[in-house]
């Protein structure tokens, strides 16, 4: 099913912002969102299938959406949808992994100020940019569980380069938050297992690389901001929430978990994602 002619997909490579219409790519000056875009969200997928992913979106109705590497794509609600585009992509789509909601980021096309090169420093940003009561309360005084998981991209700082105690970090921040905005002092509790609320943390790091290899556009006046401001001890911090069960990925959706699974057996995302490049969908039509 062709595109409209005004829906398209951005894609970011080195600094730099292209868009893939229906009558091939141009290159865009700026990452900026236009300001009628709602909620951001990041799905993942097999390394290879973002295209794949990135047109599943459009289809369901996704705004703005822009590949991110080879196996993600960002996308975004608007204002016009009367359906959350995101529970719509976890119901909808068959080639993500993962369907994550932004809950905030110390990009700075976000925030400017925000130094995030430690725990405590970590600590602090968690806690002034999250709503704790939306996002942890059960909206009858009750609280839901949660867990966090930690990705680490690049060169991050030392005190932040241990997965394990930088989610500790990041629990720590939200169940303190919520203990000292309750009066009864409950904390939520951890389930690793089946979360009510499963988090996701991407560090992204800074060092090692001059300006040359990280890519920046001196024309484009975030990636300016991101030199100016440049310190390798200074990582990105985007915070997301998982909107499926238990946060694992989406092609173990439970239809065969009672049987044994053969470790040769191929992924479901990755079946779907070999049928749409082939073109079956549009045979079926």
């Amino acid at each position: 099913q062709k595109r409209p002619n005004d829906c398209h997909i951005k894609i970011r490579n080195h600094g730099q912002q292209y868009s893939m219409t229906n009558d091939g790519f141009y290159l865009e000056d700026s990452f900026e969102t236009p300001d009628y875009y709602g909620k951001q969200y990041f799905a993942t997928c097999i390394p290879g299938l973002a295209s794949t992913l990135a047109n599943e979106l459009i289809n369901i109705g996704a705004s703005n959406v822009e590949i991110s590497g080879s196996s993600g794509v960002i996308f975004y609600s608007s204002s016009d949808d009367d359906v959350d585009i995101g529970m719509k992509a976890v119901m909808y789509v068959r080639t993500a992994h993962r369907i994550m909601e932004l809950i905030s980021t110390s990009s700075p096309s976000y925030y400017d100020g925000v130094i995030v090169n430690s725990r405590d420093s970590l600590y602090s940003f968690i806690q002034s940019n999250t709503p704790v009561q939306s996002l942890l309360g059960d909206g009858k005084g009750g609280l839901l569980t949660l867990s966090v998981n930690v990705i680490l991209n690049g060169k991050v700082p030392k005190d932040l380069c241990h997965s394990h105690y930088t989610a500790l970090t990041v629990k720590n921040a939200l169940v303190d938050l919520v203990r000292d905005l309750r009066d009864d002092g409950i904390r939520p509790d951890v389930d690793i297992d089946d979360p009510d609320v499963p988090l996701m943390v991407v560090l992204k790091g800074n060092g090692g690389s001059n300006d040359n290899n990280r890519g920046y556009d001196y024309n484009d006046r975030n990636d300016r901001r991101r030199r100016d401001n440049f310190d390798e001890n200074v990582v990105d911090v985007s915070f997301y929430r998982v909107l499926h069960a238990g946060g694992s990925s989406l092609h173990r959706r439970g239809y065969r978990s009672s049987s044994a699974i053969h470790k040769a057996a191929m992924k479901e995302s990755m079946a779907a994602g070999l049928l749409l490049e082939a073109g079956w969908d549009k045979l079926c039509q």
